[in-house]
């Protein structure tokens, strides 16, 4: 943990959220712990929480329009930079044909350790067949943003309890924040 001068906080300033700042250095919270800001800080943190939590919840929409949701095994197959996510599944799932209709679909991750914490990504999803002739297929996710709420690590829209998730939208390949 990074250690704070006190005899030097006249250098310190406090955001309207609360959050403290040395000059580009932060933020920090009352308690002078870092928060992750970055998408270069927050992503490895929602990745983290991710493949922590197991299962997620895949919601894709149903033919008549009501969104739909089931419970998905998606391990480690979450990109580094999670702009990616794999699902291994049967071609013949409801899922699938789902997914063929409409592309857009969510993935949403909870961890209920600690003060608790998710993660969401919304995704352009297709449906590839699998190697072998046995039914299986992989659905392909590429996430277009990411919410994250995470009590445990500070992580939320304005850096305090504030009820608003950090938001990330996938701009060009690279992660931009937007809240």
């Amino acid at each position: 943990a990074k250690q704070i001068n006190l005899e030097s906080m006249s250098s310190w300033e406090q955001d309207v959220n609360g959050l403290w700042w040395n000059g580009k250095d932060g933020p920090y919270d009352s308690t002078w712990k870092r928060i992750p800001f970055t998408p270069e800080e927050v992503v490895p943190v929602a990745r983290q929480l991710a493949v922590g939590a197991e299962t997620a919840g895949l919601i894709t929409h149903s033919a008549d329009g009501y969104p739909r949701c089931r419970t998905v095994s998606v391990g480690n197959h979450i990109a580094d930079d999670f702009r990616e996510i794999t699902v291994a599944t049967r071609k013949s799932t409801r899922k699938c044909d789902e997914i063929e209709r409409d592309p857009k679909a969510t993935l949403y991750w909870q961890d209920k350790t600690g003060n608790g914490a998710w993660v969401s990504a919304s995704c352009t999803a297709i449906v590839e067949p699998g190697d072998r002739d046995d039914g299986k297929a992989k659905i392909r996710l590429t996430a277009k943003r990411l919410e994250i709420q995470d009590y445990n690590s500070n992580i939320t829209g304005c850096g305090t309890d504030c009820w608003k998730p950090m938001v990330f939208e996938n701009v060009d390949g690279n992660w931009e924040k937007l809240q």
